[in-house]
């Protein structure tokens, strides 16, 4: 009977998670279909769905990383990336999404970090090339060029790019606004608009550009007038609103050809001879005499991607063989929206060395032949799209399409006060110069916001391992525990290995607010947490050290609330950091060897002075700012000898001394089982006359198939609220609001729990806590003989 009723019960428990996988493909499914589409926005919410039913889903993660980054919300689309590149069959490509996110946040030092491991582990040409990008973008960085960019004010909510100067009196653009008494199709489209410019370079009210053309499929422009505005291009394209202008994003092109009569109308459209039908062209532009067009093309002949190219007017006819301008200019990237104005080519791309994602160059140019090529520097160019830059040689004022952050829309319009080009070139990678950005003039105000605030605090501040003095305000921002709650006004941070996923303590965080300069230092606390107060539009630099790990350092700007803005900072070790099995970020699959250790007997604790040199290996606990109590480490005791070495500037706590790396590396396992997650090997070959020993006898470590990896409460009781195969899925910040969180080891699965609960009617409370938070699937445990027993 008994075995009768186990059956049913297995049976129903199968019944009822077959509706939930169900669900979950019929969702992904969903969404793939709309992303394979390029429906971003739609493919975003049936991913939100898939991932609610399965946090880990490596292929959901990655497609709706890469969704939000097509939309240019580089900030959700990090969050997610960092949950994909976790796991352990993350794709290549995805890794290189991830890097070029975190150049487009300006996280220069991080992209760096996964530029490397794209090299390294799968190309190292584009990975290390990119790498030098990071380098060559914080040069750059605070660099003045000589340009100042300006939103002008006929910019919307919409998409408003493509700028043309038709003539020093008018700015023609596209835009996917609907105007006043226009009524709304029930598709976002953009099309041409003019504006008047004034004597003082004020751009006047927008309106649509009448050109009696009316396309049978897809949206017109850019456009290029030549220069007596007899004839002009245009592209067709087929770009979505909200969605970046870029090839990436899967856009559609053609380009086509009219005669312009006396009213402006458009007459005798024709398609321009080199198009085809396998490949695009678009984003046309015309040369200063009229008699050149200079345009974009991923035809098959090309460098890769998309390539600029241009073709000759002989008669009254266009070449229908293009020519492709050279290495100079053309990568295996993408090079777009290019612009002559009879001396230079101006054109945009994600390739060469730059700020991020697109930036605008110069290339100086030998009668037809490009021979130099210089990046623009900031103003015209931000971490964000920079694309379509154009000039007018009569008043010298250019102007330029970015979706960069600080802008009224999706893609404005901005004006740029031209200096002079910078004349003195440096050598970059390749055959490719850079220009020394030195000529004066004024920082891009655009580029970041800047809100008047004042700090209280004294730089330099250091405060104890998980708090923070917060650097706007000067009080203290506490965290009451490990993965606590954050309090108000406050943001949360998580610094992890790159290649194992394991939290990193004691890294030294230090917050620089740019407006005053003051600064303050604290540390992570043992989850690798850190918590910060962000005042509103006030932008900081935030670097992060560990030992044994590369330092990175970010701008980070409050502009939205956004609780993640944080997000998790991952830590490439350094070439003499701790060890690890794994070669992508991370491999949460190393499993300790049973092993046997024996070490010297002694009354634990004492503490003495030694000056006896040792040789072998030891695992490194902990690093503090003061004298440690070894008492606090007396759970891991039984594995190895605990004592301290001071190095002057700080505390390491260490176990050991073990004469083989195995022995040490089973060690360092058992260390991480007992809550000290960031535990790692170090050679340790003696200590100086500083050192604080405590030692006892090692016993036989073997590994068992229940272990507590956080410390366990002394409750009794305790309420389960998820079980992972991925546990960097969970989010460890919500769930410590309900109270201390602990985690538990079953084989691959790590189970999620809150301890400390003294009686069952507490636990049956926490549960409908929990419940009421989202965690539908709470129930409450009992610990009997160290075993976790469910309650029903």
């Amino acid at each position: 009977m008994k075995n009768l009723f186990s059956s049913l019960l297995l049976l129903a428990l199968l019944v009822m998670a077959l509706p939930v996988s169900a669900q979950f493909r019929r969702d992904r499914n969903t969404a793939n279909k709309e992303y394979e589409l390029k429906a971003y926005n739609l493919a975003i919410e049936n991913y939100k769905k898939a991932l609610t039913r399965r946090p880990d889903d490596l292929e959901s993660l990655s497609r709706i990383a890469d969704s939000y980054r097509m939309l240019n919300q580089m900030q959700a689309a990090h969050t997610n990336y960092q949950k994909a590149v976790l796991q352990k069959k993350v794709s290549a490509e995805t890794i290189l999404e991830h890097a070029h996110v975190l150049k487009a946040l300006g996280r220069y030092d991080e992209a760096k970090q996964f530029y490397l491991l794209y090299a390294r582990d799968h190309d190292v040409v584009k990975g290390n090339h990119f790498a030098q990008s990071c380098d060559f973008a914080k040069a750059q960085t605070g660099v003045s060029a000589g340009f100042t960019a300006t939103s002008v004010m006929s910019n919307s909510p919409s998409s408003d790019f493509g700028p043309s100067l038709p003539s020093s009196q008018q700015l023609v653009f596209n835009s996917a606004r609907t105007l006043s008494g226009q009524s709304f199709t029930g598709q976002a489209s953009n099309a041409p608009y003019v504006a008047a410019i004034g004597p003082a370079g004020n751009i006047g009210q927008a309106l649509t550009l009448e050109t009696g053309y009316r396309p049978s499929a897809g949206n017109v422009g850019p456009v290029s007038y030549t220069p007596d505005g007899r004839q002009v291009i245009f592209t067709q394209n087929n770009f979505t609103a909200g969605t970046r202008m870029i090839p990436e994003a899967g856009i559609t092109m053609a380009l086509y050809i009219a005669d312009v009569n006396e009213r402006g109308e458009w007459l005798n459209v024709q398609p321009l001879p080199f198009n085809g039908t396998t490949y695009n062209s678009g984003y046309g532009t015309f040369s200063a005499d009229g008699n050149t067009i200079y345009f974009s093309s991923d035809r098959p002949e090309g460098y890769g991607g998309y390539d600029i190219y241009r073709s000759e007017r002989s008669g009254g006819t266009w070449s229908s063989v293009p020519e492709n301008l050279g290495t100079t200019v053309n990568s295996v990237g993408h090079e777009i929206t290019p612009f002559y104005d009879g001396k230079s080519l101006y054109f945009s791309s994600n390739h060469h060395q730059g700020l991020g994602a697109y930036d605008v160059f110069r290339a100086e140019m030998s009668g037809k032949q490009p021979i130099t090529l210089y990046h623009m520097g900031e103003g015209i160019n931000s971490t964000r799209d920079d694309i379509g830059f154009i000039t007018d040689p009569i008043t010298s004022v250019g102007y330029v399409s970015s979706n960069r952050i600080g802008g009224m829309g999706m893609e404005d319009i901005y004006k740029i006060t031209t200096g002079e080009a910078p004349a003195n070139p440096v050598t970059g990678t390749g055959s490719t110069t850079f220009p020394t950005t030195t000529v004066p003039g004024q920082v891009d105000p655009n580029t970041t916001t800047t809100v008047p605030g004042r700090v209280t605090t004294t730089p330099g501040t250091t405060t104890t391992p998980g708090t923070t003095t917060a650097p706007t305000s000067g009080r203290d921002t506490t965290t009451p525990v490990p993965g606590g709650p954050t309090p108000p006004g406050t943001y949360r941070g998580l610094v992890t290995n790159a290649q194992t996923g394991y939290p990193i303590p004691m890294a030294n965080i230090r917050v620089t607010q740019r407006p005053t300069g003051a600064s303050l230092t604290m540390f992570t606390n043992v989850d690798g947490e850190y918590i910060i107060e962000l005042k509103p539009g006030i932008p900081y630099d935030i670097s992060i050290d560990a030992e044994n790990f590369l330092g990175v350092k970010f701008p980070v700007t409050n502009t939205t609330g956004d609780r993640n803005i944080l997000g998790n900072t991952t830590l490439l070790p350094s070439a003499s950091g701790p060890a690890t099995t794994t070669t992508t970020p991370p491999r949460t699959t190393t499993t300790a060897p049973t092993t046997t250790t024996t070490t010297s007997t002694t009354t634990y604790p004492t503490t003495t002075t030694s000056t006896s040199n040792i040789t072998g290996y030891s695992v490194q606990i902990a690093s503090l700012r003061s004298t440690p109590d070894l008492g606090k480490f007396s759970n891991v005791s039984s594995v190895g000898n605990v004592y301290s070495v001071d190095t002057g500037s700080s505390y390491k706590v260490r176990m050991g001394v073990f004469a083989t790396r195995a022995e040490a590396d089973a060690a360092a396992a058992r260390a991480k089982a007992a809550g000290y997650n960031g535990a790692f090997v170090v050679a340790d070959t003696g200590v100086s006359s500083g050192t604080t020993r405590s030692t006892s006898t090692a016993s036989t470590y073997t590994p068992s198939t229940t272990t507590t990896t956080a410390p366990v409460s002394t409750g009794r009781y305790k309420v389960q609220l998820g079980a992972y195969g991925q546990p960097q899925n969970f989010d460890r910040s919500k769930a410590s609001q309900l109270g201390a969180l602990e985690t538990r080891n079953r084989g691959n699965i790590t189970l999620f729990l809150i301890g400390g609960l003294n009686s069952i009617g507490e636990a049956n409370t926490m549960k409908a806590r929990a419940r009421s938070m989202g965690y539908d699937g709470a129930f409450v445990l009992e610990e009997v003989n160290g075993q976790l027993v469910k309650l029903q």
